[in-house]
């Protein structure tokens, strides 16, 4: 995975687009409780869950989706 930007979306996720491309490569939204949902552009969904504790969540969150 490249460079990636990284915007708020409402106020519980964020949306990732290749910084090279400006293509949306997923959305993430936080659920509460530590409990994440994130969505590929080819439409795949998953869900994980991250400890509290977790620094830069935000990074914890597209590591573990391009998985």
């Amino acid at each position: 995975m490249g460079d990636l930007v990284l915007e708020a979306a409402a106020d519980s996720g964020f949306v990732a687009f290749d910084a090279a491309t400006g293509a949306a490569v997923m959305t993430a939204l936080d659920e509460g409780g530590g409990w994440w949902r994130v969505r590929t552009p080819s439409g795949a969904v998953r869900s994980f869950w991250l400890p509290g504790d977790t620094a830069e969540t935000w990074w914890a969150v597209v590591e573990r989706a391009a998985r």
